[in-house]
């Protein structure tokens, strides 16, 4: 009985195996899949900068939408997901490994091993996004693919929450677009991406049904995007007439990111902080050009009723752990 049970072990084990890798081939995207959404990933990549050809944008998902719509499986979206996702950050946010390459002096070809960890980390949004679309597309077939504005919009916010950055969102390829970026007074960042994808996938929709009633309903959500964009524009404040309406008084300590920094030594930056405030401001009321505690203040340039206008103070961000003064730049 015991070599019975022996002998027949093996085979159970080689039928487990070749069970395994029959999911695993049917869980793998297509070639042709995968094409696509590296086509999207690419597309994107060209509508932010260096490149900046923003129209990219409003056709760049296409590929991503119709492929995980035409055949919505769980596994292989979230996987197609995952490699747009990864692919656009890894290619777009590539400027991260500079502090790596020029400041600590990492490999090039390391510092890049080393940031695929964060597009990974970037393109699991999109992933969860490409996976809750295809289950929407599974229960209620090609048209749900006009929910995809919803689902991204909120894979954007997620990454925002999760990760703490929202690094090229998908709106943010229409910075330089004033028209199309004025639905940003009312959702951020988070309105320009829904219409963008709105725009995505009512293309996306026509390719998939390939007839005159998907036509005409990729047409009626193309035609209110138009309708929103143009309603936006319209209703924005009156663009600037070349008048100052504020004066901005930028704050730069230069103070070296130190997480050990006594408690003390925080109130007193702080302390600082405040006290260039406030002497670039009695400065401007003054009409001094250097204020009490050393800030410059350039009144040449000021509006003759600056007294008179609001002031807003910038105070800076800190992002590299190092000291310009000491450095070799």
């Amino acid at each position: 009985m015991q070599e019975a049970v022996s002998l027949d072990a093996p085979p159970r084990r080689r039928r487990r195996l070749r069970l395994l890798a029959t999911r695993a081939r049917r869980a793998a995207p297509t070639l042709a899949e995968s094409s696509l959404v590296a086509a999207s990933a690419l597309l994107l990549l060209l509508a932010f900068p260096d490149f900046g050809v923003w129209p990219l944008a409003w056709v760049a998902l296409v590929p991503l939408l119709f492929t995980i719509a035409r055949r919505p499986r769980a596994p292989q979206s979230f996987l197609l997901g995952l490699a747009a996702g990864t692919l656009f950050f890894f290619t777009s946010c590539h400027w991260l490994t500079f502090p790596m390459i020029r400041y600590a002096e990492i490999p090039v070809v390391l510092a890049n091993i080393l940031f695929i960890p964060a597009a990974l980390a970037g393109g699991l949004f999109p992933a969860l996004f490409a996976l809750a679309l295809s289950r929407v597309c599974a229960r209620w077939g090609a048209a749900a693919v006009l929910v995809a504005p919803i689902l991204w919009a909120a894979t954007e916010w997620a990454r925002l929450g999760v990760i703490g950055q929202l690094w090229n969102a998908v709106g943010y390829s229409q910075a330089f677009q004033p028209p199309l970026i004025q639905a940003a007074r009312f959702g951020g960042v988070y309105a320009v991406s829904f219409l963008v994808l709105a725009f995505n996938a009512a293309l996306a929709y026509a390719l998939l049904k390939r007839n005159a009633r998907g036509a005409l309903a990729s047409l009626a959500v193309v035609a209110v995007v138009a309708f929103a964009i143009l309603g936006f524009h319209l209703t924005s404040p009156p663009r600037e007439t070349g008048e100052a309406t504020a004066v901005v008084v930028a704050v730069q300590p230069n103070v070296i990111p130190d997480f050990k920094r006594p408690a003390s030594e925080h109130f007193a930056l702080s302390a600082r902080h405040f006290e260039l405030s406030a002497s670039a401001l009695g400065a401007i009321d003054e009409g001094g050009a250097v204020g009490n505690n050393g800030a410059q203040v350039n009144v040449s340039t000021l509006p003759p009723n600056a007294s008179a206008l609001p002031r807003v103070v910038v105070w800076p961000e800190s992002p590299m752990n190092f000291s310009f003064e000491r450095s070799q730049l």
